[in-house]
């Protein structure tokens, strides 16, 4: 078994373990309902063409998701707390990787996704669809950060 291959799994169920953790302590917020932030989002995309939402200088990628949504669910919430959540665990695998990414220590980014998996301050996360721009703002930032130090390490 090659070491990279093992390396593979240990991040897998290191991500599997604390995935299971945040959910667990999170779970509530999959049954939240809409608050008004996000009733203010959707109707803001809710009559909106992909092209003019595009067209406009306002988060169009999160935009463009929650019309998506919408045209697909409606006014029915938990889809997009299910969402949510499906980013928040894509968040979770990015951080660790780039725990791990940076210190080279399976310890080290358990300690740190232990921190990062789940924190009863940012419950805006866990109950509130309206940080769907914050949480595919992480997601596009730390994936851009992985890919160009996947290219510093190829490079030197």
């Amino acid at each position: 078994m090659s070491q990279r291959f093992r390396s593979e799994c240990r991040q897998g169920l290191l991500w599997a373990a604390l995935g299971a953790w945040m959910v667990w302590l999170a779970w509530p917020g999959l049954f939240a309902w809409f608050t008004p932030d996000d009733l203010m989002n959707l109707h803001g995309v809710a009559f909106l063409h992909p092209s003019q939402i595009l067209a406009g200088r306002e988060r169009p990628a999160a935009n463009l998701v929650l019309k998506g949504l919408w045209e697909l669910f409606g006014l029915h919430p938990r889809p997009y707390r299910v969402f949510c959540f499906g980013l928040l665990l894509a968040n979770l695998w990015l951080a660790l990787r780039l725990f791990f990414t940076s210190s080279l220590s399976w310890k080290t980014a358990l300690f740190a996704g232990l921190f990062f998996s789940y924190h009863a301050q940012l419950q805006d996360l866990y109950f509130n669809s309206g940080t769907i721009y914050d949480l595919l703002c992480f997601f596009f930032f730390f994936s851009a950060m992985l890919v160009y130090l996947k290219g510093m390490d190829e490079a030197g």
